[in-house]
């Protein structure tokens, strides 16, 4: 027997033909409703899956075990970060031998009785994209597996964006992830570079502990077995004594310079003899009196091959040579040869003459003697890579600052070749690091011609040649050929803009060029150049020292057509993905939005998007709390906290001011955008499908005749009837999202006695949408109207569901119930508002 339609208050239509009588009178086929359907559950699905996330699979790979003994050194040297690591379950972990950081984070695991099957490494590096956006909110947001252990290698520039979005983690944020990493038995450990920590964390990170791992110890014990603890004893106290270099990095550098070249037993000998004789002022002494000879014929060549290993270290012999070749280009010098001569008696003789040859061609020819002489030798390192170095490592510093100091001009010719040649968009993680520090270091040196005018020069030639099919100028035509080459697809936004925003984020480092930068972003947007500057500041987020939500506005009021929508993405994206930082991105946000008296006509784009983040939100907030009533993952930030009353933040009253903003008509009007009302309409088919419970009989419908014509006569009903009235459609909207989150907020009060705090922000919500409606009767109406409609639409589903369906029957008499007791609450909370308006603050 089917449920007979109970009485509402007020008006209401007898029969469900009188209550569908303005409704479409069309005989919708099946297909259509499957059609119709079919894109309200794709926008359901789209909202609760979010963007574009990464899932842990397409991330991870398996971290590859070590052979490594019981009796490692590190054992004991561990047992702090172990300590660490077993309390906060995070942990950055440095050191500067790749070997000794890996083999540290083994033992770690060991030390937390990680399973091998469990341990993964992501490595945040050019040749995994899928990392490229990676932030520490997806710990904190996406699905995770449970006993595992994580090493992120954020060494390479790619990852330090990781990093900084840890650093940028609220206290509650980090409280939060920690939880949940121990709920899963869980650990995660950062592979951070220490002089980058350093330089950009010199207290350390806000939020998981930073621990160092000294190398010296575990890699002369690997290669000196027997008599390592007396050298690390002779270089520590070499080092006390001012030897060894004057920083970690540095020290690290000459110990493997000289255990490349298998000579650090007799340096460290030599220097318990003659007490540092192989210092820093010795080498100075020897760049300036050795290295660059006067009468030298081929000095620029020597000058050009020692201002690569001075400025560049760490190369392969292939990225070496590559450089000096570049620089030297078509140079050419007058070299002495030698000619036999014939007297006039018949009789030889030799004489020395001059002739012009290339400076390449020589250094093609003579490269291994050229390396000798100019004491350079190529040796393995730390990372089992073969590397040009000075067989005296303290060279590398000392002749860097002798050539600054001797050379300028001919350092600031180089770095012009540098720049026409394109280095910064070289293939190579070393070299792409030497290019980015020697142009901050140049850009300090002449803000003016290094720093602005390079980087705009720059992108409005290389925007020139990839939009044109003219043949390259000049010294770009090298360059874009070996782009194109690596980068067949997406080459604009891939290699060109990530790799500006790479040196854009060291600049932001340095006060002296953040002048520079703001300059460089609005020539930009000046020219036209809209696209370069969204996908900088995609890439810029969360570094410290830069303001997206300024560009993302400046983007919104003066970028053109498709920048416009990207952009909007990215704001959403930006606040929605922002975890336990959300609520201060959406008081950013709040910012934006027009005040209510301001005409339509005159609203700014970013008060229109402002409006339109709001409202996708609340909607989306919608799908969020379904999902997560139904035990699905959700990677939406909580709405509700939202309704709670702070000094500073968003409140119940402001929640609904947004709901009720007259803005909102603007949005379903188009004000221009043609796309808008259909996209709002599809987002309320959204919320009126959540709304009529269409998941539960979805499956159903090829049996369900009668629900599925009564179904589409309703959806089709209120749209046809919304469409041509924004207004209408605004209020219906928001109707519509007050009403499920009343259902929702039910739901989730488990007593069901109503003195939750659930049943507290019911309360308060309603509290709030009273307030607002006491001076606008109209609005009291409508709202009360169609939440009676949407009951009477339920009803009439439930007339057409077979009796034998009972757990469909149920489930909607249910909510036909709370929607008939929100009505009801809502009006008795309407009559004594004047007593309820403290409720608004009663909250916390």
């Amino acid at each position: 027997m089917q449920e007979n339609r109970e009485p509402d208050h007020g008006q209401q239509p007898d029969t469900i033909e009188q209550q569908n009588s303005d409704l479409p009178n069309d005989n919708f086929d099946h297909k259509e409703v499957e059609q119709l359907l079919h894109s309200g559950m794709l926008s359901s699905r789209e909202t609760l899956t979010g963007f574009d996330h990464p899932q842990w699979d397409d991330i991870v790979t398996p971290l590859m075990p070590l052979n490594y003994g019981k009796n490692s050194p590190l054992v004991a040297d561990l047992d702090d970060p172990a300590d660490r690591l077993q309390q906060e379950r995070i942990l950055l972990l440095g050191c500067y031998d790749n070997t000794v950081i890996l083999h540290s984070v083994q033992l770690l695991l060991d030390k937390l009785s990680i399973s091998r099957q469990n341990r993964f490494l992501i490595n945040c590096d050019r040749e995994n994209p899928r990392v490229a956006n990676l932030s520490m909110e997806f710990f904190l947001e996406e699905e995770l597996p449970k006993d595992f252990g994580c090493a992120i290698d954020v060494r390479p520039l790619e990852g330090q964006a990781f990093l900084y979005s840890l650093n940028e983690l609220s206290f509650p944020a980090f409280r939060t992830l920690r939880n949940r990493l121990h709920d899963l038995d869980s650990c995660i450990i950062c592979m951070v570079h220490p002089g980058f920590m350093r330089s950009r964390f010199p207290s350390g990170c806000n939020t998981a502990t930073y621990r160092e791992i000294s190398f010296l110890k575990p890699v002369l014990q690997t290669r000196f077995p027997h008599n390592h603890d007396e050298l690390v004893k002779k270089i520590t106290r070499q080092r006390q004594n001012g030897d060894w270099g004057g920083n970690e990095e540095e020290f690290y550098r000459i110990v493997s310079s000289y255990l490349a070249e298998n000579r650090l037993e007799e340096e460290i000998a030599g220097r318990e003899k003659y007490k540092g004789s192989q210092g820093s002022s010795s080498a100075l002494n020897i760049a300036g009196a050795e290295l660059f000879p006067e009468d030298d014929h081929l000095l620029l060549l020597k000058k050009t091959v020692l201002y690569v290993a001075a400025f560049f270290p760490g190369l392969t012999p292939h990225d070496f040579t590559s450089t000096v070749s570049l620089l030297l280009g078509e140079s050419t010098a007058q070299v002495p040869v030698q000619e036999t001569r014939i007297r006039e008696d018949g009789s030889k003789e030799k004489i020395e003459t001059f002739e012009e040859q290339s400076l390449l061609k020589i250094w093609r020819r003579n490269n291994d003697a050229i390396l000798a002489e100019n004491q350079l030798t190529a040796s393995t390192g730390g990372e089992s890579v073969r590397t040009i170095g000075f067989t005296n490592p303290y060279l590398s510093n000392a002749l860097g600052r002798f050539m600054e100091e001797q050379f300028p001009f001919f350092l600031d010719e180089q770095f012009t070749v540098i720049k026409k040649r394109g280095l910064l968009f070289t293939s190579s993680g070393k070299m792409l690091e030497n290019v980015i520090a020697l142009s901050v270091k140049m850009a300090l040196s002449n803000v003016r011609h290094h720093g602005r005018q390079w980087l705009s020069g720059m992108l409005m030639q290389l925007n020139h040649e990839l939009h044109t099919n003219n043949d390259c100028p000049g010294d770009l035509h090298g360059l874009l050929e070996h782009i194109l080459e690596q980068m067949e697809k997406d080459i604009h936004g891939h290699i060109i803009y990530t790799r500006i925003s790479y040196l854009i984020r060291e600049m932001l480092h340095h006060d002296p060029l953040q002048k520079m930068v703001r300059d460089f972003f609005e020539q930009l947007i000046n020219t036209g150049d809209h696209t370069g500057l969204l996908e900088i500041v995609k890439k810029l987020r969360n570094v410290p020292g830069f303001d997206e939500f300024f560009w993302m506005q400046q983007l919104l009021e003066r970028g053109r057509g498709k920048v416009k929508k990207e952009t909007y993405t990215l704001l959403y994206r930006h606040i929605i993905n922002s975890g336990q930082a959300f609520p201060s991105r959406m008081e950013k946000l709040m910012q934006w939005l027009p005040e209510a008296d301001k005409p339509l006509a005159n609203y700014s784009n970013a008060n229109r998007f402002a409006l339109w983040v709001i409202m996708s939100f609340a909607i989306d907030s919608v799908a969020q709390l379904q999902a997560k009533a139904r035990g699905e993952h959700s990677s939406l930030p909580e709405l509700f906290p939202l309704l709670t009353t702070t000094d500073s933040g968003p409140n119940p009253l402001q929640l609904v001011n947004w709901l009720f903003h007259p803005g909102i008509s603007l949005l379903f009007a188009g004000d221009g955008d043609k796309d808008a009302p259909h996209l709002l309409h599809d987002r309320l088919l959204m919320v009126l499908y959540l709304l009529l419970e269409v998941d539960c009989y979805t499956d159903q419908l090829d049996t369900l005749p009668e629900t599925s014509k009564f179904l589409v006569r309703t959806i089709a009903g209120h749209l046809v009837s919304l469409q041509q009235h924004p207004e209408k459609s605004a209020l219906f909207l928001s109707s519509a999202l007050l009403a499920q989150w009343f259902i929702l907020l039910h739901n989730r009060d488990n007593t069901q006695r109503g003195n939750t705090k659930e049943a507290a922000l019911q309360k308060s919500l309603l509290s709030a949408v009273a307030n607002h409606t006491r001076a606008r009767p109209a609005h009291h109406k409508r709202l009360t109207a169609y939440w009676r409609g949407i009951s009477n639409d339920i009803l009439g589903i439930i007339n057409t569901v077979p009796p034998e369906q009972r757990n469909t029957r149920r489930l909607l008499s249910r909510k036909r119930t709370l929607l008939k007791q929100l009505v009801k609450t809502y009006r008795n909370i309407r009559k004594n508002s004047k007593q309820n308006n403290a409720s608004l603050h009663a909250i916390s």
